[in-house]
């Protein structure tokens, strides 16, 4: 059973939908032609999963990039000499292995 006051009840409720927001973004004529591709190619018409997949993998290597940076900075100062030298030596090795 129902009771109701004589005064009236304002109740004011925010929900979140966790749908995808439509938003205008410039591209390059190469960038479209290269999502349409894509697209095409997965069998769809549009590219905005591509573009969800690429944010959300940016947004994971950028965090991961800063996580690393913030490790680094709290390494300064904790690798002995020699340490640091052989440190250096295999980052010059691997660098010239890179593109």
């Amino acid at each position: 059973m129902l009771l109701r006051s004589s005064a009236s009840l304002d109740m004011h409720v925010h929900v979140f939908h966790a749908s995808p927001m439509r938003t205008t973004i410039e591209i390059t004529d190469e960038h479209r032609g290269k999502l349409l591709a894509a697209a095409a190619r997965r069998g769809k018409k549009g590219f905005s999963a591509i573009v969800q997949e690429a944010l959300t993998q940016y947004f994971e290597r950028d965090k991961q990039r800063r996580e690393a940076v913030r490790r680094g900075l709290r390494s300064i100062g904790a690798l002995a000499a020699e340490e640091t030298d052989r440190l250096e030596k295999d980052l010059r090795v691997l660098r010239q292995s890179w593109r």
